[in-house]
């Protein structure tokens, strides 16, 4: 889930963790297609019951 609000991006993942090339593709997309820098991008990692 992605949420844009005044130049801030929170993007939540349905993950126990990433890695950290995962993370960098994950803000290189964000500020490819909101112009967001990388300072306010919020990545959290959320694990859903399954």
């Amino acid at each position: 889930m992605v949420s844009i609000t005044d130049g801030k991006v929170d993007v939540v993942i349905n993950a126990a963790s990433i890695t950290d090339p995962q993370r960098a593709q994950i803000e290189d997309i964000v500020k490819r297609k909101t112009e967001v820098s990388a300072e306010n991008i919020i990545i959290t990692l959320l694990k859903l019951q399954e």
